[in-house]
């Protein structure tokens, strides 16, 4: 009888044991390795050029209860993540593993600090009054610049090399000869990234030219305010202001 109970004991040990939950870094190791194993099925679906600027700054956080999410640097980063790539990501996941419910993109804890509590600098000097025109329609219409989206980090190749050229021309001269230039293709090729690049390589040089770089979206936002604003005389001349509009 006290085998028995001896017996008995040890199988109840052994199977809290078993139930226990795993500690968080054997998980966090599993979550990595996953992740890992995904990476040349992304290569192959977006390609070495957007999997380098889009898909290797994520980092896996948690998967639970069908929800990846997925960590990302920046704002700016985790919209377009979320608007190109977090659909087939979920995709090309359940593929491998499982399937899961969605894909949310967040950005890390130590970023969104960042943007929540900005340090303390002075107050940058007011803009000469003759720069104030001038300052008005770009603040007003732009859209953020990605840093990362210049002419020296763009990889070109045989499917863009033409697009590259004629995105060149347009930065280095007044634009009379492709205007207006129009790009096209596959998603992660590259479009916005010359059309980026184009805008930080006017503004390099200096001259005076006003650049504007808003999306499709933006311009149908500002469109439809001035007609409900009954601005539209406004909205008109801001455009027309510009140099360069992209």
């Amino acid at each position: 009888m006290r085998e028995a109970v001896k017996a008995a004991k040890v199988q109840d040990v052994s199977a809290q044991e078993a139930s226990a939950p795993l500690p968080a870094s054997a998980v966090a190791a599993g979550l990595q390795n996953m992740w890992a194993e995904v990476q040349p099925l992304l290569q192959k679906e977006f390609g070495p050029t957007a999997c380098k600027s889009w898909i290797a700054p994520i980092r896996p956080v948690r998967l639970d209860k069908g929800i990846l999410e997925l960590a990302v640097g920046s704002r700016f980063v985790r919209d377009w993540v979320k608007t190109h790539y977090a659909d087939r990501i979920r995709h090309i996941w359940a593929a491998r593993f499982a399937a899961i419910v969605r894909v949310d993109v967040v950005v890390a804890a130590a970023e969104q600090d960042d943007d929540a509590a900005p340090p303390a600098v002075a107050p940058p000097a007011a803009p000469a009054p003759a720069a104030m025109e001038k300052l008005s329609a770009e603040d007003a219409l732009s859209s953020p610049l990605d840093p990362r989206f210049t002419f020296g980090n763009f990889v070109v190749g045989a499917s863009n090399e033409m697009a590259a050229a004629a995105a060149r021309r347009v930065a280095e001269s007044d634009g009379a000869l492709f205007n207006p230039l129009f790009f096209y293709g596959n998603v992660g090729l590259g479009k916005t990234h010359l059309m980026q690049a184009v805008a930080h390589a006017i503004r390099a040089r200096g001259d005076g030219r006003r650049v504007v770089y808003m999306s499709a979206e933006k311009f149908m936002y500002q469109f439809v305010r001035a007609l409900r604003t009954k601005d539209m005389v406004s909205f008109k001349e801001a455009l027309r202001a510009v140099d360069v509009l992209l």
